[in-house]
Parts: C-alpha cells; structure tokens; sequence
C-alpha cells in the first residue's frame, strides 16, 4: 500500500511537472495567434481587390466579345410583337439567344441605352443571311375613318390590338400630322394589311 502511494505521489508530480511545462507552451500560444489574426486580415483584404480586378477583367471582356459573323447578310425589318424580348427574338429568329447583343448593336440609335426595354410595334433592323432572309410582305389599303373613330378604335378592329395604333400613325403621319387625337371622320388612311 504504501508502494502504491508512493507510485502515485511520483505520477502526480511528473502530471505537475508536465503541466506547468505546458502552461509555458500556452503562454507563448497568444503571440502566435497575433501573428495568425495578421495573416488572415491580409488574405481577408487581399480577395476584396483580386475580386475587382476579375470583375474589371470580366467586364473587359465581355465589351470585347467579338459580334457573330453572318456571311453575306442582308438587313431585313422585323415588328416587335407584345411579350417580346431581345433574348426573345434572338432564340426565334436566330436560334441562339447570346444574338440579342448583336440585334442591340444593330438597334441601338431605335432602342437606347436599355435593352431591356422594347416596345410592341417598333421596327428593328436584323441581319440575316441572305438565303434565309424573308422579308415582311404587306400591302396598304385605304380605310376612311368614321365618325367617333380614333387610332386606338381602327388599331383594335384592324390589327386585333390596340397599342398598335403606332404603327397605323406611322404609316400615315403625313396625313394626321401632330393631331392623331382628332381625326376627322372622312380621313382616309393607309392600312397594312399584315403587321408580322
């Protein structure tokens, strides 16, 4: 028995021993952990400006994308229908949606600084190959206007719709002039026959 505390009183003191060594070991651990939290404020900072360059980088290169080439092309009108988007168009008459910048670049001076903001009945210029290339055929027939009659009542019962009533003083601004408010009932206008 008393070996065996004796054995115990050694094991205690070698646990002491050790621990206070290890007390050392912690002190000097705060030191270490300085220098690491200078470490990770370094790296914490240095992706915020490594992000910014790709960005930069990435805006770069999508202004420097270079346009599809469209072999022996020919310019062709296309009426923006209600619900239309570039992307939109892009898909349906180029089966590649990344063509809306190339329908932006041909339209910019029509549609502005946003391409996202179309409106239905305007005119858009497309290149297309001339092969594939169908122009929009349309004949304009006469149509007098009735009493009551405006833009928006002759769009809706010609064209089915009335914000196509743009398109009808379009066709005839020359006879309606600034007044398409008022258009006197016996006014003969140019109709198409088709929009699309």
């Amino acid at each position: 028995m008393k070996n065996l505390i004796k054995v115990l009183l050694v094991l205690s003191l070698i646990i002491l021993v050790i621990g206070c060594g290890s007390k050392e070991t912690v002190k000097e651990e705060p030191v270490k952990k300085e220098v690491v939290k200078k470490e990770v404020e370094e790296e914490v900072a240095k992706p915020a400006e490594t992000e910014t360059e790709e960005a930069v980088k990435e805006e770069v290169e999508v202004k420097t994308e270079p346009e599809p080439e469209l072999p022996d092309s020919v310019t062709i009108m296309y009426m923006i229908q209600p619900n239309d988007w570039l992307s939109k168009i892009a898909k349906k008459e180029y089966g590649e949606i990344m063509m809306w910048r190339s329908i932006w670049k041909w339209n910019r001076e029509a549609i502005g600084d946003n391409p996202d903001l179309i409106y239905p009945y305007k005119e858009l210029d497309l290149q297309k190959p001339r092969e594939e290339a169908e122009e929009v055929s349309y004949e304009l027939v006469d149509y007098t206007v009735k009493q009551g009659e405006t833009l928006w009542s002759i769009a809706k019962s010609e064209y089915g719709n009335n914000l196509s009533w743009i398109v009808i003083l379009r066709d005839n601004y020359d006879a309606i002039g600034d007044n398409q408010d008022a258009i006197a009932p016996g006014t003969i206008l140019k109709l198409r026959t088709k929009l699309y």
